[in-house]
């Protein structure tokens, strides 16, 4: 479920948790709007940019990034959940 968190404290979380490597890490806020961050350590070849462009529209939101971090926000929080499920299944698909 998503929580309230800032989005520095977002960010800051991806990136500790992908430092241990064999990680990625699919994160997302609801602080009146929506924030994502995806991250994936160095050992993990998934492009977080072109996986968060993919599914950030089902929040009604838009973002960018590079391969190893994205983020992006959006307006639909009822969506989140379903969002990161999404972005699961083709993290999943590609590794």
């Amino acid at each position: 479920m998503a929580t309230i968190v800032p989005p520095v404290v977002l960010q800051k979380t991806g990136t500790e948790m992908v430092a241990a490597g064999k990680t990625v890490a699919l994160l997302a806020s609801t602080d009146g709007g929506v924030r994502i961050v995806f991250a994936r350590s160095a050992d993990v070849t998934a492009d977080m940019g072109a996986l968060l462009r993919d599914v950030i529209p089902m929040v009604g939101g838009k973002g960018g990034g590079r391969p190893d971090f994205a983020q992006g926000g959006g307006t639909d929080a009822g969506k989140v959940v379903d969002c990161l499920a999404a972005a699961k299944a083709k993290v999943h698909g590609l590794l």
